[in-house]
């Protein structure tokens, strides 16, 4: 059976950022995606482990609000925030409503990297949750 890679979804509006955070990722061995913020909400749900790296400054649609729309549609897809405008207020109430990490552009290799990990372990942990309750369920 073919195992998918962990998939890294990238929403920032910075172009040039998300095309050299995409391939600093896959030169990891990780598949990753760049999106805007509604191309992430309107496209299928990915099964296979993933987490967003996502920009909290952005028209529009900001990281937060993307944030908050996940919730309330039940998308558990771990969330590390990347900004260049990082503020305690903004930090604060992202973590608090289930972001992993919260980075300040730009961000060292390491800890990006660190934080990918937690992320993609903390899907794999809210996937293994999904199925355990459904078998239960099932009983």
């Amino acid at each position: 059976m073919h195992e998918e890679r962990p998939r890294i979804f990238i929403v920032d509006d910075d172009e040039a950022f998300s095309r050299s955070l995409a391939r600093l990722i896959r030169s990891a061995g990780l598949d990753a995606e760049p999106l805007s913020a509604r191309q992430f909400l309107e496209r299928k749900t990915y099964t296979g482990t993933s987490c967003l790296l996502l920009d909290v400054r952005m028209p529009g649609l900001t990281g937060l609000d993307l944030q908050q729309e996940l919730v309330s549609r039940d998308i558990l897809t771990p969330i590390v925030f990347l900004t260049a405008h990082g503020d305690t207020r903004t930090g604060v109430e992202a973590m608090k409503n289930g972001a992993v990490d919260y980075l300040l552009k730009p961000v060292d290799e390491e800890s990006l990297f660190d934080a990918i990990e937690r992320a993609l372990d903390q899907d794999v942990q809210i996937k293994k949750a999904a199925l355990n309750s459904a078998a239960a369920t099932g009983r």
